[in-house]
């Protein structure tokens, strides 16, 4: 089956409007083979294509003002974009690997707010998830040793868009800066 390509980007942004759907727009470049790897091994793949099922595609290639208002030069490019507001949601840039474009197409579906399909429920189980609350009530114990073990699986998953997380702790009454060790990790700032 060839892939669900608009004819051009006027038409994919009509036809998404008018349905209510989002776009993913592929940015590319003719005869790059990145691009072609993507086009023709990764989005046709049954994974890929149900994924984004539900989402208006379009095809743009080599065009510099498209690449300007998406804001990537990048190719090949994966574009996740509103079509009432033209912004992008998520983007992926360069070759990547079924799964980890499945990983990515978990995070632009979780970005713009959709439901994942259940072909999805297995590549997100496979994510690491952070876990707020067991994190504050590890943090409030001052287990370090907890906080280390609920945050190690995030260093398996290669599709995470940080290497870092942020965190506000209060400090209990009485209590200074000074008085407070960094509980898990091997850099602070």
């Amino acid at each position: 089956d060839p892939l669900p390509w608009q004819p051009d980007y006027a038409a994919a942004v009509a036809a998404a409007q008018a349905e209510h759907r989002h776009m993913v727009v592929m940015l590319a470049t003719a005869n790059d083979e990145p691009c072609r790897i993507l086009e023709e091994q990764r989005l046709t793949d049954p994974l890929i294509r149900e994924s984004l099922a539900d989402m208006v595609w379009v095809r743009v290639l080599d065009d510099a003002e498209r690449e300007r208002e998406l804001e990537s030069t990048e190719h090949p490019t994966l574009a996740f974009v509103n079509p009432f507001t033209g912004s992008v949601l998520h983007r992926v840039t360069g070759e990547k690997t079924v799964e980890l474009l499945a990983r990515e197409i978990v995070h632009a579906r979780r970005a713009i707010g959709l439901a994942l399909p259940p072909v999805l429920e297995p590549v997100a189980a496979r994510m690491f998830a952070f876990d707020g609350e067991r994190a504050e009530a590890l943090l409030e114990a001052g287990d370090a040793e907890g906080l280390q073990s609920l945050l190690a699986p995030a260093a398996n998953d290669d599709s995470r868009h940080a290497n870092y997380l942020v965190a506000q702790v209060m400090l209990p009454a009485g209590r200074v800066p000074d008085d407070i060790r960094f509980l898990a990790g091997t850099d602070c700032l």
